[in-house]
């Protein structure tokens, strides 16, 4: 006879229980593997639980691998229950939702790809998708202030919250190739505005040539809006416009427009995410995020309340986080170079384990063409396959991921040794510009530091997991031994680092083989190491607070209130933050964003703003007024003692940290078709490096000269950077250029002072018709390859002894860059 349990063992069940780690105990199909809930799960959900569930904004923070995703999942699954739905889990991409789909159904949870569908409309199942079908213009959530849509959204959990933010980003920004028709259109309308902002970059811009970027004014971006939308809006059936512009339209005053030769883009500081009601409008919105992540971001994009971003959901310990050991062979070699480290990874690891390395961009990836394993470049198009051909292997393959840092996991014998190459690019052209105008500060440090800290995580998957971490080239290294780096790592990281740097000391100056030495302890479990690596993070916990940034904080408020045409209080958000900053280029950069909103209060006040904001950083917005030039000083001046106290105030006095930082900048200092800013920036800060007094007038706004130094009494060099010139002789049109130099030098400095115009270009050869000043030198490739050589040569001479001007004096004289004799040695004639 069969037995009738009906009614019996009643009680909450898998459908009606809200606590989750109840939830989980009574999930009645979960696979054999998920018996139960790993320690920093129960932890993390209880906390939820007790004290959070009902809040709108929350966020998880929790190590790759601590199983996050289980976690997302059952507070999904308890919303649900308690009525808040329905409910979705959002991913980066389609690769991290299959993976998704795969953790419910091993917990027995019912999922669904499709928000039209029945059962994620009734709560019956949780909707698992890629971010952008949350956030995109023509979005079945709805799209608009104000907007209706069949299809709600009552609970939601952004998984990856950084890497959906970046996706974010390009969601919310309208980029243009130079052929379409609204780019035209734009820089018909704009090209007076360019002009007036820099010279050089509007010409660029108009001819198709070179890789400057230039702003549109905020002023004449305001001013315009009408012609703006009258230029775009025929476009917005175009493939570039569709998911775009209705995202846009509505708040586009506020955007930023920037211009290359290549593209424009218009783009935001803060995400009009209130376009979006399905986003707005949910109940609950979860954010889970790796334990490294400044979550500021969440505030200014998101427009999460700070409060509760500022108080995080963490294990109480950072025991969950794999092992890494990571080192910087040319930090414990100097004369190490990125070829040889490349050459010994793919001879000597590379047959034996994989090797995934993280570079910036498709330019670097080439330099690593030759030991890549066939079909393992991997971008968007390719990388789901590349990376299940890394997880199904046990070594023997190199893969390049580019520009890829977050979004990826490669577990345990995926990736044995990861290779972090260079510093992370910047995604937009508004970072781009962020990233110039606030060079060499805290904050630009803080996001390069972020990003590294990122692609260091791709190689642990778990706390079980191991993974040896090389960090090379010029500029990641300059970016990590930088004053105050250490201080952006995660708790969990930064120990890590301190361990790794105690190994370090046994291994320096002893090439690369100790280097693999070293890795094969990690490779090899050897018990010294693996208790060393786990008593390391046992004692680091999480704060129960986290500092939201001021600034993220305030453009969010000056974005809503300007929303609402409350423009005096944009400028109230704005000045305190401002008030806030003691770094001159940060406040400079905030006063240009307080006068764009004081424009639609008060024109002449947002015009005197911006003289201000100006006279803090020369690289903001030029107002309409001209600038008055600023002469540089060179009376009574001494390169040598001005050498060491630049190079001890930089440095502090830490000769290590001045040879990583040369560096970096001689790593710029190349010929590269069409690109001229990094070399101009690096050829700036050589010139403080040496002793000379350096200034660029054209970033300043108020010649076009790109980089002039001061090398002694009265006494200056003009440098016409034109590095990334392809044409064999130097063109009547750059002559022209040198001798507008020369003569608004003339105008700006009496005749008691004397300039030689140096050109930078790849030919000392004139072109037939070219008229150059008389006094005209040149510095082709193989002077300037000569300069890096002896600068570098100059760095190691003083390195011991940066407070020492007479020890500079003697190294500037033993390596020909004193000033005196600078123009003989390290530049030539023209040729005709």
């Amino acid at each position: 006879m069969a037995l009738n349990y009906t009614g019996m063992g009643a009680g909450p069940s898998a459908n009606t229980v809200t606590d989750p780690q109840k939830l989980f105990q009574a999930l009645p199909n979960k696979a054999k593997a998920y018996s139960y809930l790993r320690d920093v799960q129960g932890e993390v959900l209880g906390a939820w639980h007790l004290q959070r569930a009902q809040q709108r904004d929350v966020v998880i923070k929790m190590n790759t691998g601590g199983g996050k995703t289980t976690v997302g999942l059952l507070m999904l699954k308890s919303c649900l229950n308690e009525g808040v739905r329905p409910a979705a889990y959002f991913c980066p991409d389609k690769y991290l939702c299959s993976q998704v789909i795969r953790e419910a159904a091993n917990l027995g949870i019912q999922t669904t790809d499709d928000p039209r569908k029945t059962e994620y409309q009734s709560g019956a199942a949780i909707l698992v998708a890629p971010i952008h079908v949350l956030i995109n213009g023509k979005c079945r959530f709805g799209v608009g202030y104000g907007a209706q849509s069949e299809i709600r959204l009552g609970a939601f959990v952004i998984d990856d919250a950084h890497a959906c933010l970046g996706i974010a980003e390009d969601q919310f920004s309208l980029t243009l190739p130079r052929a379409h028709d609204g780019y035209k259109k734009l820089q018909a309308l704009f090209d007076e505005d360019l002009r007036s902002q820099t010279m050089t970059g509007a010409v660029e811009i108009e001819q198709g040539t070179g890789g400057g970027l230039v702003q549109v004014p905020f002023y004449a971006w305001i001013e315009k809006q009408p012609q703006v939308l009258r230029a775009l809006s025929p476009h917005a059936a175009d493939s570039e416009f569709e998911y775009t512009w209705p995202l846009i339209k509505e708040d586009l005053g506020q955007c930023r427009c920037f211009f290359t030769p290549q593209k424009v883009e218009i783009s935001y500081r803060s995400l009009p995410i209130g376009v979006l009601p399905g986003f707005e409008m949910a109940a609950r919105r979860i954010y889970m995020t790796a334990t490294l992540a400044d979550d500021s971001i969440l505030v200014s994009h998101f427009g999460a309340d700070a409060e509760s971003v500022s108080r995080p959901i963490t294990p109480r310990s950072a025991s969950d986080l794999g092992e890494r050991m990571i080192l910087v062979p040319q930090q414990l070699n100097p004369g190490l170079t990125d070829v040889e480290i490349k050459e010994y990874i793919a001879t000597h690891i590379k047959p034996h384990r994989n090797v995934v390395v993280i570079v910036p961009s498709e330019k670097r990836a080439e330099f690593w063409a030759d030991v890549v394993s066939t079909g393992m470049t991997l971008t968007a198009g390719n990388l789901q396959a590349g990376v299940d051909r890394l997880r199904a292997s046990k070594g023997g393959l190199l893969a390049v991921l580019v520009n890829k840092y977050d979004g990826v996991d490669l577990p345990e014998d995926a990736c044995r040794l990861l290779v972090v190459d260079g510093v992370p690019d910047v995604r937009s052209l508004l970072d781009r510009y962020d990233q110039s105008t606030l060079r060499h500060s805290d904050r630009t440090l803080a996001g390069q530091i972020q990003r590294i800290e990122q692609g260091m995580g791709r190689g642990i998957r778990s706390n079980d997991d191991y993974c040896a971490v090389l960090l090379m080239g010029a500029g990641l290294i300059r970016a990590l031994y930088a004053t105050g780096a250490e201080a952006h790592f995660s708790p969990a990281t930064a120990a890590q680092v301190a361990l790794s740097l105690q190994v370090s000391t046994q291994v320096a100056n002893r090439g690369l083989p100790a280097v693999q030495e070293a890795f094969q302890d990690l490779w090899a479990r050897d018990p010294g190491w693996v208790a060393a690596a786990r008593n390391t993070l046992i004692p680091v916990t999480y704060p129960d607070r986290t500092t939201i940034d001021p600034i993220a904080a305030a453009q969010r408020a000056a974005f809503e209130a300007l929303r609402i045409n409350r423009a005096d209080q944009a400028e109230a958000a704005l000045r305190a933050a401002e008030g806030g900053q003691t770094d001159r280029k940060v406040k400079g950069w905030l006063l240009d964003q307080v006068a764009a909103a004081v424009h639609h209060l008060d024109k002449v006040r947002s015009q005197q703003i911006l003289h201000s904001a100006i006279e803090k950083n020369s690289l903001v917005t030029k107002p309409i007024a001209a600038i008055a030039y600023r002469r540089v000083e060179t009376v009574g001046m001494n390169q040598a003692t001005q050498a060491s106290q630049f190079l001890t105030e930089t440095y502090g006095g830490d000769g290590n940290k001045l040879l990583m930082g040369i560096n970096g900048i001689l790593s710029d200092l190349v010929f590269i078709r069409d690109e001229s800013e990094e070399f101009e920036q690096a050829l700036y800060d050589i010139g403080l490096h040496i002793g000379f007094r350096s200034q660029r007038p054209e970033k300043d706004g108020t010649s076009n000269l790109d980089v002039l130094w001061g090398i002694g009494n009265a006494t200056y060099l003009l440098l016409p950077c034109k590095s990334g010139a392809v044409s064999g002789t130097i063109s009547k049109h750059y002559c022209d250029e040198v001798g507008g130099s020369a003569n608004w030098f003339t105008e700006e400095y009496d005749h008691t002072f004397s300039a030689t115009p140096v050109i930078i270009h790849p030919s000392a050869t004139l072109d037939r018709l070219a008229t150059p000043p008389a006094n005209m030198r040149v510095m082709t490739a193989v002077q300037v390859e000569t300069l890096r050589d002896r600068v570098r040569a100059f760095a190691h001479s003083v390195k011991d002894r940066l407070n020492e001007p007479a020890q500079m004096r003697w190294a500037l004289n033993a390596n020909n860059l004193l000033g005196e004799h600078f123009v003989q040695n390290n530049t030539i004639p023209f040729r005709r």
